[in-house]
């Protein structure tokens, strides 16, 4: 379709990007490369770009000949570059990358996760409270397990012998 937008997909490489968009002039217009003049898009980005449900433009009419008092040139054009295919993808598509939902994932541990400061938090067992450390939740921790244990034991009479 004319003037439909057509999504490369998401590129870790700016190099890889323009690459896509060269190969999608190619196919998609006929129009030689921009970012890389003279050379060949890559078979496997030309082969990654997604199909379009209506056919690509008509090839532009030729060049006309060159006048008569112009040096002439040898019969053959000059080939274009040929760049070797790299092992593995080249591209990553948006229908390869894995879906993500929710907030990201929070670095963990023992019940609490680190905030964006740098400090730790429980909001469960210690609401409003942070601590610069893990070791400083750790013995906090330990401290209300001790406090909790006393109180029950006071509490259900129970005593260990």
């Amino acid at each position: 379709m004319r003037g439909a937008k057509v999504k490369l997909g998401y590129f870790d490489e700016e190099e890889d990007a323009a690459r896509a968009y060269d190969a999608a002039l190619v196919r998609y217009k006929n129009a030689p490369t921009v970012n890389f003049p003279g050379e060949a898009p890559l078979a496997s980005v030309l082969a990654a770009l997604p199909a379009l449900s209506s056919p690509p433009p008509a090839q532009p009419a030729p060049a006309p000949p060159a006048p008569p008092g112009a040096p002439r040139r040898s019969g053959r054009a000059p080939a274009p570059k040929v760049i070797v295919d790299a092992p593995g993808p080249v591209l990553r598509l948006e229908r390869d990358l894995p879906m993500r939902r929710g907030p990201p994932r929070r670095k963990s541990v023992e019940g609490a996760y680190q905030k964006q400061n740098g400090k730790w938090t429980c909001p469960k067992m210690f609401p409003g409270r942070d601590f610069d450390d893990l070791d400083a939740y750790r013995s906090a921790k330990k401290q209300r397990t001790d406090q909790r244990a006393a109180y029950r034991d006071q509490k259900h009479g129970w005593h260990w012998k």
